[in-house]
């Protein structure tokens, strides 16, 4: 609890001094961070995921995945942190499958968090859940939580 503790204040006055950007549109959206705490960041938002009943189902470290799979091909990554978060609710995935049985393509949700080598910058981005049919409506419902859990975050 302590630890927590501290990470919140850590990160409370780190973004008083941070500029962050948004870009959506109909396919993701993404926050563009000035601040220096991606770690504690990605921490907080995991546990923000946690907290709002989400299952986390895969962390993937695609830094170090790009990094090994560059050494072997003679290639340089330009990721010097990036994690990709798949997560799940499950009131949430049967209320989805309910609605159209296809839905289980977007089943677990994701989201990155990513810092290029020549950017004192960093990202959040979400790729939004869209409807296969036009009367599901559950795709709002979706992003507008995790769009909610992102910025509880980082604002």
């Amino acid at each position: 609890m302590m630890i927590r503790v501290l990470l919140i204040i850590i990160l409370f006055l780190s973004t008083l001094f941070a500029k962050i950007e948004v870009e959506e549109n109909e396919y993701f959206i993404k926050y563009k961070l000035s601040q220096e705490s991606i770690q504690t960041t990605y921490l907080l938002l995991k546990n923000e995921l946690l907290a709002n009943g989400y299952k986390i189902v895969y962390e993937g470290d695609f830094a170090k995945l790009t990094k090994n799979i560059g050494e072997l091909i003679d290639k340089t990554s330009n990721l010097e942190f990036s994690k990709k978060l798949a997560f799940c609710k499950s009131s949430v995935t049967f209320r989805l499958l309910a609605e159209n049985p296809d839905n289980i393509l977007f089943c677990p949700f994701s989201l990155a968090v990513y810092k290029t080598k020549n950017e004192n910058l960093f990202y959040i981005s979400y790729m939004k859940f869209r409807p296969l049919k036009k009367d599901e409506k559950m795709a709002i419902e979706i992003n507008q939580n995790i769009k909610k859990i992102i910025e509880e975050v980082i604002f």
